[in-house]
């Protein structure tokens, strides 16, 4: 596969503090929208980025019969089912398996996986990659992709509490930390109401989606792009099948439009190692979650 052009833009080499490159699929957008991604990352725009663009169209161009494109699945061995029916009786597996009408632990052909993320934090799959087991390590792979509560990373998080603001904070480098639902509660001594917040990450385990045809990689892009970076033919992950859209994950903000994700130029995962992707230089973030407190008094 070709590898991806390094993009005009030096911050990366002059900041690598600030900048990390992304891979970004621009070959799959219009001109004026890749270009407006770009724009968004703080990049100074030239000439150089429009004929990089149409360079990577190009190749996207050459893109055909995507709706056809389906990876071969196969059954996990026997031996590791056990892993499967833990899986199932963690209380995060509600969270995989709403909407969906079967849910079941399978191997997906990782090339041929369709994608709706359009970018991926290149540094960060090198470093998963070094990470990841040898391709001929399946319960190596199952630890890396499938990880049970008890083999889940734990990303650092900092916390901190503002007493004059009332206001709670948690930092992390992890991108995807998050807010994830809302409790009510009494205090079991004195019964004072509490309500509050719960904070955390995405689910840690990769999760394919089929629907209408297609085996869509609805979380963990960075772990397969690492597997499949590291030579994997296949990924280990719980494979679902749905009727709504809405489950596949492919409705959030930034992802490839549906026009995009069901024709026959639909973008898969090892399009990432393609000159149909692009080196974007992006600036270096912290994610931080804030809960924050007060009492008003509201005229009647």
């Amino acid at each position: 596969m070709a590898s991806a052009p390094r993009p005009p833009s030096k911050e990366t080499a002059a900041d690598p503090i600030h900048y990390v490159d992304w891979l970004t699929l621009l070959g799959f957008m219009p001109q004026d929208e890749a270009l407006k991604l770009i724009r968004t990352q703080n990049v100074v725009l030239t000439d150089d980025w429009n004929a990089i663009i149409r360079g990577a169209r190009d190749v996207a161009n050459q893109v055909s019969g995507r709706m056809e494109c389906r990876p071969e699945v196969k059954q996990v061995d026997e031996k590791y089912r056990d892993r499967f029916l833990e899986f199932k009786s963690e209380p995060t597996f509600k969270q995989h398996s709403a909407g969906m009408q079967s849910m079941d632990f399978a191997l997906v052909e990782l090339s041929k996986i369709h994608t709706y993320q359009t970018m991926i934090n290149n540094e960060y799959v090198d470093v998963l990659a070094k990470k990841a087991p040898d391709p001929d390590d399946l319960e190596g792979a199952l630890k890396f992709s499938l990880p049970t509560e008890s083999e889940k990373p734990r990303p650092q998080v900092v916390t901190s509490f503002n007493p004059s603001t009332n206001t709670f904070s948690a930092v992390s480098d992890n991108l995807d930390l998050r807010i994830l639902a809302n409790t009510h509660a009494e205090d079991p001594v004195n019964h004072t109401p509490i309500a509050g917040f719960y904070y955390g990450f995405a689910l840690p385990q990769i999760t394919v989606v089929e629907f209408k045809g297609l085996s869509i990689l609805k979380n963990g892009y960075h772990r397969a792009c690492a597997l499949l970076r590291k030579g994997h033919r296949f990924l280990p992950c719980l494979l679902g099948k749905t009727e709504m859209f809405q489950v596949t994950g492919a409705q959030v903000p930034g992802a490839f439009p549906s026009s995009t994700m069901f024709s026959d130029k639909s973008p898969i995962l090892s399009d990432f190692e393609t000159g149909a992707a692009v080196l974007v230089p992006r600036r270096r973030v912290k994610v931080m979650a804030t809960i924050h407190a007060e009492v008003q008094v509201v005229p009647l």
